[in-house]
């Protein structure tokens, strides 16, 4: 009678194994969850750094105009600043009418890396190629929306020679901020450039600014 009322609060040996079984996968797959979130959630080592430059991207000086480093950041997931680690590329002659780049590039512990570019132009003092650009030289893009380039044109005398000028810059319609396209053709005697300014907005952030009012926008 004792061994019966016994087992009516005890599950018994073979019942025990189970439940410690149990208990013992159910930790383990617990803890393969919990490792698969952690590895997840894990900055990748092949997740290169982020250069960011201060200043334009595009920079247009006149023929003997000194050009000065805005500057420049650089961060990584996993190692932080590394933008003491930054190496700088390229020269640029003020004196030399010509599109220059100028190259940023850092590697990070893991030996990822990153390059980020930088255009200086510098222009001719005299102008003879006659660079236009189609539409508005100043446009204003609804965040989200789609951004077209009217395009533009150049001759060198009667001769169309649009297929030669380089557009430098670019402009992201999913993100607000003030975007510079440059345009610029280059010769053997000159370099000119025109320029496109490109806002991205949302709505009701024009209301009140004086600028987009004196270019007739209300």
């Amino acid at each position: 009678m004792n061994e019966k009322v016994e087992y009516l609060f005890d599950d018994g040996p073979k019942k025990k194994n189970k439940y410690i079984i149990f208990a013992f996968i159910l930790a383990l797959l617990l803890s393969s969850i919990s490792l698969y979130f952690w590895y997840n959630d894990k900055p990748s080592e092949s997740t290169p750094p982020i250069i960011s430059l201060l200043g334009d991207s595009v920079i247009v000086l006149k023929k003997g105009e000194i050009y000065t480093e805005l500057g420049y950041k650089a961060n990584d997931v996993e190692d932080g600043d590394l933008t003491k680690k930054v190496k700088i590329e390229g020269i640029v002659d003020s004196n030399r009418p010509n599109i220059y780049a100028i190259t940023y590039k850092v590697k990070d512990n893991s030996g990822n890396v990153a390059l980020i570019v930088r255009n200086v132009v510098v222009e001719s003092e005299n102008k003879n190629l006659d660079l236009k650009l189609n539409g508005n030289n100043f446009i204003l893009v609804k965040k989200g929306s789609d951004f077209i380039d009217e395009g533009y044109q150049v001759k060198d005398g009667n001769k169309d020679i649009s297929s030669n000028v380089l557009k430098l810059g670019d402009v992201d319609p999913d993100k607000e901020g003030t975007y510079n396209l440059v345009y610029a053709i280059k010769n053997k005697e000159e370099v000119s450039t025109v320029t496109r300014r490109v806002i991205v907005y949302e709505d009701g952030d024009l209301t009140d600014d004086e600028e987009y009012n004196e270019n007739g926008i209300e």
